[in-house]
């Protein structure tokens, strides 16, 4: 486990924005919520798309450079923020 945490923490040290997605489906996100923080406090931009929409998430988003109900809407927002060309990106549908 410690392993798991330590190559977490360098991959977030590494990154220049972090795309958090919780799933209604996902059973708890307490691991992501470390995450998100780790990556806030280090003043990196955090996107987060919330399908669960409880209290709790609620207040998470709150911290986050921006929240979207939708994963296409925060991916067009990672777009928009890292300068990337959208139009070399997947199926080329997205816009900005």
């Amino acid at each position: 486990m410690r392993q798991i945490a330590e190559t977490e923490r360098r991959w977030l040290d590494e990154s220049n924005l972090v795309l958090f997605y919780f799933e209604e489906t996902n059973p708890s996100g307490l691991g992501s919520a470390f995450e998100m923080g780790y990556a806030i406090a280090r003043g990196v931009p955090v996107l987060f798309v919330d399908e669960k929409r409880t209290s709790h998430t609620e207040w998470l988003g709150i911290h986050c450079t921006g929240t979207f109900n939708t994963l296409d809407a925060a991916l067009d927002a990672m777009v928009e923020i890292l300068g990337l060309d959208s139009s070399r990106l997947g199926d080329g549908e997205r816009s900005m």
